[in-house]
């Protein structure tokens, strides 16, 4: 018997982790990871070699987490249709923009939508268990 958080574990399809080296970029895939591989994963986005992570889900959901550095990005997206939300950072409600890279391109991002290490890993493990976003946290 599976607890609240727990899925099946055929319910999960992959963690992709994306690997630059100048022009040429591959996907490191993860089949059935675990929270130390989802740990891995975020230790190694550094906005140069490694900007992107994805948890793929096999109902069409996924997360996924951009940046690094201590400075990440977090949303969560569906193949079935095109709603979005993204984690909200919720101290100081910081205002204006920031700047990321993600998938090799330095992208200009809401500043309440960059938030630190511990929330995206929070939010990465929440949703490797559940498929589901973290109702601790704060999506917009």
């Amino acid at each position: 018997m599976r607890g609240p958080l727990q899925k099946e574990e055929s319910d999960l399809v992959a963690l992709e982790l994306d690997v630059r080296r100048g022009d040429a970029v591959t996907t490191l895939v993860v089949d059935q990871p675990d929270d130390d591989d989802v740990e891995r994963a975020l230790d190694c986005l550094d906005e140069r070699h490694h900007t992107e992570l994805t948890i793929v889900g096999d109902d069409g959901q996924y997360l996924v987490v951009c940046g690094g550095n201590g400075r990440y990005h977090v949303s969560i997206s569906s193949d079935e249709h095109d709603d979005t939300i993204v984690l909200q950072a919720v101290a100081a409600e910081p205002s204006g923009d920031a700047m990321l890279t993600v998938g090799g391109r330095t992208l200009r991002v809401p500043a309440r939508s960059v938030i630190g290490r511990v929330e995206a890993a929070r939010a990465a493990r929440w949703f490797l268990a559940s498929g589901r976003p973290d109702p601790g946290q704060a999506w917009r």
